[in-house]
């Protein structure tokens, strides 16, 4: 009695993915995990339970408002249920974001009841964590089965899969999203996954368990971790102290040998984990049953940086406007990107570029530059060995990137197959060039643009499908050799399902892009912030917009759009401003 859209296929998709890491799947009313603390002081609805000798169609309702109430595990839910199902229904499972009150189609309480609802699907919360939102147009219809039980009406059967469906505000109310960190596969800098919780009681515990979790597909080979396989808690949950504000994690499994640098990721990986936690201010760790020993004898930590562990969120101190063959310096922090004094800031910019060369990119000492021909065949670099011509990538280059370890990156449709390739700047014509590794890298697909993150761990692709489908963003891990080389890129993982189509994405944040796109309700594309695993921000309609770029600075991201008709547009209120002419705007290093 199903009703299958586009929807559908993705569902059956989250579905799947919920056996992964991520939300807790509560198969029966939990008390929630022990915590020596304050409970979850988050405002909750309390919903009725079912009035005696209520018709079907109310106890349906009731059912649906009690979604909006995660206490006690949904207890108040569940007594709407017959008793079976009460005990094998997990909420978190799948949550479903609509869009205004379901819509009932059909009703039958003769025999039995049969109610046929649909709704407006906002997005999309799987068992794994993972968000996916959806564009206005998209409904679901299923069916829900009430019986008669001991003369009062229950639901005896759910739609497959059926976890919660909730409005955006019981969304927000019941869920936040976290970040579980990991540590670079090269250096001692964290790398984030995005993921979403219940707010509950049991919120630092979630967030352990998924740590404990394997690594994602999507940043296999680009992280490290210090769990050992096998590792697990000890106890059923992460207790906080408040009088101390601890987090006390205790650990079972195989034991860490003399291996420092694996406790000491372990150490940076948990206390960076769960001072997310409110109340959380430092962490004790412990290993079946055994205080696990900092360096220095310490016995609980506040901050991984007092082991050498940073996030690496670097702030763009200046941009490149270019008019023809010049380039100018200026300030992103100014709305109106005010010129800068090359002299008086001690920086050296190149005096011009060939009119020839497109999509300039530039490192962030602005010593190396990089660009493609107008036919997008040949790539230039400009090193320290000058400048060098590569014409033998492939066709369709995408816009060239120099990132901070002085490599140049570059995607292209070589005859039927896409390639990634990366270069060293300063090493040369003579050099051979890289081209990375990638199962996802097929014939099926033309990859239009990539952006590789300011920790240098991920790669943001877009793809425009061959088949004529939506466009595709997708974010996967680099992976690197011993001597941090680049030599193949992790699993795909498709981020933004709501474009319908894609002019431009990149890296704005170590969390999020900037993207220029069109979804089903826009009539033009327009330029949007888009966190990792979250909600789009619309930054409103920019006319004749080219492409948008995205400056981290001390007020906070700062976006900028180039049209078509050689001007830059800043931000201003809900629209759009010109102050500066200029043909392209670049962001050193992105």
């Amino acid at each position: 009695m199903r009703r299958f859209s586009p929807l559908a296929a993705v569902v059956a998709l989250v579905l799947l993915l919920s056996a992964c890491a991520g939300l807790p799947m509560y198969d029966a009313p939990q008390p929630g995990e022990p915590v020596l603390g304050a409970p979850d002081q988050d405002i909750q609805s309390q919903p009725d339970l079912p009035r005696e000798g209520a018709p079907a169609d109310e106890i349906w309702r009731g059912f649906l408002l009690a979604n909006g109430s995660s206490t006690d595990g949904y207890e108040v839910a569940r007594e709407y249920l017959s008793d079976d199902l009460a005990v094998s229904w997990m909420p978190t499972s799948n949550v479903v974001i609509r869009s205004g009150d379901a819509q009932v189609a059909e009703i039958d309480n003769i025999d039995s009841g049969t109610i046929e609802a649909t709704i407006t699907v906002d997005s999309v919360l799987g068992g794994d964590g993972n968000f996916i939102e959806f564009d206005s147009e998209e409904t679901q219809t299923e069916s829900f089965t009430l019986n008669q039980i001991a003369g009062e009406w229950r639901i005896t059967e759910l739609p497959d899969g059926f976890g919660l469906w909730l409005s955006e505000t019981e969304f927000d109310r019941q869920f936040r999203k976290a970040e579980i960190s990991y540590v670079s596969a090269t250096e001692d800098i964290f790398v984030s996954d995005s993921r979403w919780f219940p707010r509950a009681d049991g919120f630092s515990t979630a967030l352990a368990r998924a740590l404990l979790e394997p690594t994602p597909a999507y940043l296999d080979g680009a992280v490290r971790t210090g769990v050992v396989e096998g590792m697990d808690l000890a106890a059923g949950g992460v207790p906080i102290d408040v009088a101390t504000s601890t987090a006390t994690v205790n650990l079972r499994g195989p034991g860490l040998a003399d291996d420092e640098d694996r406790v000491r990721m372990l150490w940076a990986q948990f206390t960076q984990t769960l001072t997310q936690v409110g109340g959380v201010d430092q962490v004790v760790l412990q290993l079946n049953g055994q205080p696990l020993e900092l360096p220095g004898g310490q016995e609980a930590l506040d901050s991984a940086a007092t082991l050498g562990f940073e996030t690496l969120d670097p702030l763009d101190e200046y941009g490149l406007v270019r008019n023809e063959t010049s380039l100018v310096l200026v300030n992103p922090d100014d709305h109106a990107l005010a010129e800068m004094d090359p002299e008086v800031e001690g920086i050296e910019i190149p005096a011009s570029v060939s009119q020839k060369w497109e999509a300039l990119a530039v490192d962030e000492s602005l010593s190396a530059l990089a660009g493609v021909d107008e036919d997008r065949e040949t790539l230039w670099v400009r090193g320290d060995n000058g400048a060098q011509q590569f014409g033998n990538l492939g066709t369709s280059l995408t816009d060239p990137q120099l990132v901070g370890d002085g490599t140049v990156w570059v995607g292209a449709a070589r005859g039927s197959t896409p390639a990634v390739w990366v270069l060293d700047a300063d090493a040369g014509q003579d050099q051979e060039p890289t081209r990375l590794e990638a199962e996802w890298l097929t014939p099926d697909l033309e990859l239009h643009q990539l952006s590789v993150s300011p920790d240098g761990s991920r790669v943001a692709v877009l793809n425009h499908p061959t088949d004529g489908g939506a466009d595709e963003i997708g974010i996967a891990g680099i992976v690197r050799n011993a001597d941090g080389e680049p030599i193949g890129l992790a699993p795909l993982r498709r981020e933004f399902a709501v474009f319908e189509t894609v002019e431009n994405a990149s890296w704005a944040t170590d969390e999020s892009l900037v993207v220029l796109g069109k979804r089903a309700e826009d009539t033009d594309v327009r330029p949007f912030v888009a966190p990792l695993n979250d909600r789009l921000e619309p930054l409103g309609e920019a006319p004749s917009a080219q492409s948008v770029q995205g400056f981290l600075t001390e007020a906070g991201l700062q976006a900028f759009v180039v049209t078509t008709e050689g001007t830059v547009l800043t931000r201003e209120g809900a629209g759009w401003q010109s102050y500066r002419e200029g043909d392209d705007l670049v962001v050193p290093g992105k």
